[in-house]
């Protein structure tokens, strides 16, 4: 117990700041409480922590898995030593309860008559869909594919999420009330008049963006070919190909590191990934491209592909050449500056091409009329995510193709505030910022803090990994997940002591309790 205590009163001068927002949760896409679930992490109150985060994110399990986690950044422990492993705990507290355990859910009281339509499972369909339940509303979620989830189930590979962890979230979700129905596309069987006619009053299209781009070189008809997103999504069913010798990946994104990764529990001898990047401008993200190096993956970073050669209608090879610098056109759209002179070729047995993806044009066929960006993405008022339609709304990848799950599901929320609106007869909104960041000048740091480095999830070993899909990071013990948590400062500034969740007082210097 800490022998420095003090009470704070409304009439502090710290008191002013209780509005701030810590800078974890500023950074957060959805602003998470995430010193207050720390902390609740931190007393053993994992059943309170799991509540707080689900007073913003649905996803505790998916995203203690793969989300970006931009609040590690700006985390105030790391001016000291290192970072809290914010994301790693996010997942804790569902690891240790049971995932089983973790989704379950008390149905939300049902106050208003609408039953709103949500197209898509993923992360900003998920998202809204629990929001709206909580507001009172009837849900229903329109899947295509056999299984819930989204990008989440069939675009992120099992060693990075777990089936059963994704599961525990879906199923908190259905225990709301909320309805999902798979196997209903909708744009093939079903319309967006068809769902008005079954007396949807509003319609959130959240879809992502799930049809692989592909290349216009010599070589790309041949056997062996293959596309990232689709490759990752059949490897998700078990239903992707075996694959022998050495296979090249083009492309610098997480898919194509996904890809690369999965292709090397597919059965590759040899994984290359090829791309137009630097390697230090790849856009995947950082720990993922290091995973995939410890796993033996080789790295071909400032490349441009040619074309893939072949013999008798089967791949052989890739065809290189180097590119040298990067630019846009008027559409915003990459060119690559190559200089032809530098050329490399790639044996290869497989050639997988993960450049990016779209929205499936196919939905247009549930209307005509909704109007699509210059990307091929649904266009929507970006502050109100308003379609051209009445009544009908878009989140997520289906509009901002290039997105993260955080992101994602924070335009889920946006999408529900504005549905709720909407269906109320009141004037979209505008989402404000929730509340300025706090900020804390190094002079202001709590000296009295002992020095305590971070503790790393454990893994399996890098040789283990590719033998099977097993999930790679293991999870926290009890003990660890306590430790790491107490390395918190609970930095969110007076307000919260009131409420019973510690914190270091920045004006005091005290810790109360």
């Amino acid at each position: 117990m800490a022998t420095n205590q003090v009470t704070v009163k409304p009439d502090n001068k710290c008191w002013e700041a209780f509005q701030k927002m810590p800078p974890c949760q500023e950074a957060c896409p959805i602003h998470m409480d995430v010193s207050g679930y720390v902390l609740a992490i931190a007393q053993g109150r994992y059943q309170d922590a799991l509540a707080i985060m689900r007073e913003t994110n649905p996803l505790t399990a998916a995203c203690g898995r793969v989300c970006h986690h931009p609040c590690e950044d700006v985390c105030i422990r790391g001016k000291l030593d290192e970072p809290i492993a914010i994301e790693w705990l996010k997942r804790f507290p569902g690891d240790h309860l049971g995932q089983k355990e973790a989704g379950k859910s008390n149905a939300a009281a049902r106050s208003r008559q609408e039953q709103v339509a949500v197209i898509g499972s993923g992360p900003a369909g998920l998202t809204a869909a629990h929001d709206l339940a909580k507001l009172g509303y009837g849900v229903t979620i329109f899947e295509a594919l056999p299984v819930a989830g989204g990008m989440l189930a069939f675009g992120v590979p099992e060693f990075a999420l777990d089936r059963k962890a994704l599961t525990s979230d879906i199923e908190y979700v259905k225990g709301l009330g909320v309805e999902i129905k798979v196997n209903h596309p909708i744009g093939t069987t079903l319309t967006l008049n068809d769902l008005r006619q079954m007396g949807y009053k509003a319609i959130l299209v959240a879809v992502g963006a799930q049809q692989a781009l592909s290349l216009k070189m010599p070589g790309v008809e041949l056997n062996g070919v293959y596309h990232g997103l689709p490759f990752i999504k059949d490897a998700c069913l078990g239903k992707a190909p075996s694959l022998t010798g050495k296979v090249v990946i083009i492309g610098g994104g997480n898919v194509a590191i996904d890809a690369a990764r999965a292709a090397l529990r597919q059965g590759a001898s040899e994984v290359h990934v090829t791309c137009l990047e630097s390697r230090k401008d790849m856009p995947a993200f950082w720990w993922e491209i290091e995973k995939a190096v410890q796993e033996g993956i080789k790295l071909h970073p400032s490349r441009a592909p040619k074309q893939i050669t072949g013999k008798g209608g089967k791949v052989t090879g890739l065809d290189l050449v180097e590119c040298k610098d990067l630019c846009t056109d008027y559409e915003g759209r990459i060119q690559p500056v190559l200089n032809e002179t530098v050329q490399e070729s790639l044996a290869a047995d497989a050639v997988i091409i993960a450049i990016g993806q779209t929205v499936d044009k196919s939905l247009q066929a549930a209307d005509s009329k909704l109007k699509l960006g210059n990307r091929g993405e649904l266009a929507c008022d970006p502050d109100t995510l308003a379609s051209n339609l009445d009544g009908v709304f878009v989140a997520g990848d289906a509009n901002i193709i290039r997105g993260t799950v955080t992101g994602s599901m924070a335009a889920g929320r946006k999408a529900a505030v504005n549905i709720d609106r909407y269906l109320r007869g009141q004037p979209l909104k505008v989402m404000e910022a929730e509340g300025p960041a706090m900020e804390i000048v190094d002079a202001r740091l709590p000296r009295f803090v002992e020095a305590r480095k971070r503790i790393n999830m454990p893994t399996l070993a890098a040789r283990d990994r590719i033998k099977s899909s097993q999930e790679v990071d293991l999870g926290y013990q009890e003990k660890d997940a306590v430790a790491e948590a107490r390395r918190c400062l609970t930095c969110d500034v007076c307000g919260n002591c009131m409420f019973d969740r510690a914190q270091v007082c920045f004006e005091t210097g005290s810790r109360l309790l």
